[in-house]
């Protein structure tokens, strides 16, 4: 067995968790899911719109981009997995939970406040919250606030969009003594404005994980395909 196909194993045992469905249904979605990790690392626009589950392509850090597969819905939190079993938990777009790093974000408080359930009706809004970081601190304070920062065309599968770009301005605050200083970082979302969608977005889920820039390719592809594309 090769390397790639214990990952994609291991993989498929993990999302195993995550799914409570009838059999049938349950071996459907696990056939799919395999075959959306097995086609590699690039993808065409008509291999996304074929694909019986919703793909995300993320790029972590200085890795190489790499896509993930929507596992689960719950409570408007969105449970992505990679072919090598991280779990990425987006609610509304933004980043809340993590799986499978060594500092990864375990919980993030105050999601009925997060201002992108309904970003398009907002002109600047602040968000405070908490995170908790395995391994290194819990209960740490955030306070971020969302700005529109006008539009900015970004092309896709050959089709450019005029999108409207909000930054997140992050900051948290020390919460123990042997903190000196507070950190500060940006994230930004690309939202197409009449769907409301996010389309991109660049985020860092903590002061101690890696920068990400993450395309949602299914949503865009069913954008395409609904206002007449290929």
């Amino acid at each position: 067995m090769t390397v790639r196909s214990f990952r994609n194993l291991a993989c498929l045992a993990v999302v195993t968790a995550f799914l409570v469905s009838c059999s049938s249904t349950h071996r459907l979605y696990m056939e799919s899911l395999r075959l959306a990790f097995r086609s590699g690392p690039e993808k065409s626009l008509a291999d996304i719109q074929q694909s019986k589950i919703d793909l995300m392509q993320l790029e972590l850090g200085d890795r190489n981009p790499a896509f993930l597969a929507l596992a689960y819905l719950e409570n408007d939190q969105h449970k992505w997995v990679s072919a090598d079993h991280a779990v990425f938990v987006f609610h509304h777009d933004k980043l809340v939970q993590t799986s499978g790093f060594a500092k990864d974000v375990l919980s993030t408080s105050h999601l009925d406040t997060n201002p992108l359930v309904d970003i398009a009706s907002a002109n600047t809004t602040t968000w405070q919250y908490t995170i908790d970081i395995a391994n290194h601190e819990y209960g740490l304070p955030v306070e971020s606030t969302f700005k529109k920062d006008g539009t900015v065309t970004k092309s896709f599968y050959g089709q450019t969009f005029t999108l409207d770009k909000w930054v997140e301005t992050v900051r948290t605050e020390p919460s123990t003594p042997y903190w000196d200083s507070a950190y500060d970082w940006e994230n930004s979302y690309l939202v197409e404005p009449v769907s409301g969608n996010v389309f991109y977005s660049e985020q860092t889920a903590s002061p101690f994980t890696e920068a990400m820039v993450i395309t949602y390719v299914s949503r865009i592809a069913r954008h395409i395909k609904n206002s007449g594309g290929l």
